[in-house]
């Protein structure tokens, strides 16, 4: 489609013509003061003002899509892995982010840490395989073979404290003691490795004990074992 336009005379669109024809109306035309354009092609709704026409397509601004420009357009076209609703991606399962180019973790890593390339990285005390659904123990337990259970350690034997990294003392000291680098350091009237054996009672009389205590030595070998009591 062709449009001539003359002085003085309403622009007039032509047909295709055969080119004998077209020549001879092209010749006559420029005679008569005229001239010959293609007509211009509109594009669809002109483009929503989303875009510029070109050739009669529509080349859309960013952000924008369709034949008329009139659809929000999503970052990426969702990578493959979505649908583009409303200008935003919505991700297929197992992917996520603006233009769903991430992969996703199960159930969002619980919300107690951070999702790295499909895998749970969690926060400090979680835990768990892949979803940081666990209460995690201080120190995982030192790694010394104890179990985490409800976010506190539970010691295997030879170990203890709240993260098992203590060396454990025979019985606990049988609650007769202190337990000091894994040996217990029993209190008066007890003795033994774990302070279950009683101590025998000497009982002085504070002249006796002067005269021990003079001796030194041999009261220093007597007090571990005997419940010292003095009159």
């Amino acid at each position: 489609m062709f449009q001539m336009a003359c002085m003085g005379v309403e622009p007039m669109t032509l047909a295709l013509l055969a080119p004998q024809t077209f020549v001879w109306v092209y010749l006559f035309s420029l005679g008569a003061g005229c001239s010959i354009k293609p007509e211009k092609e509109e594009c669809p709704n002109e483009c929503s003002d989303q875009g510029r026409c070109v050739d009669g397509k529509c080349v859309c601004f960013p952000g924008y899509s369709g034949p008329d420009c009139s659809e929000s357009s999503c970052p990426g076209n969702c990578k493959g892995h979505g649908r583009c609703v409303n200008g935003q991606c919505v991700c297929d399962p197992g992917f996520s982010g603006p233009d769903c180019s991430q992969k996703a973790c199960p159930d969002n890593c619980s919300n107690r840490g951070k999702c790295v390339n499909g895998k749970c990285v969690c926060n400090s005390g979680s835990t768990g395989p892949s979803y940081c659904s666990k209460r995690g123990c201080p120190g995982n337990c030192n790694n010394r073979g104890g179990r985490c259970v409800d976010g506190k350690c539970v010691c295997d034997s030879g170990s203890t404290g709240p993260d098992c990294s203590e060396v454990a003392c025979p019985g606990n000291c049988n609650n007769r003691g202190r337990c000091v680098n894994g040996k217990c350091v029993c209190d008066s009237g007890s003795t033994g490795p774990d302070c279950s054996e009683v101590a025998f009672l000497l009982v002085l009389s504070r002249r006796r004990l002067k005269m021990y205590e003079e001796k030194g030595r041999f009261l220093a070998k007597l007090r571990p074992l005997v419940m010292l009591i003095v009159l």
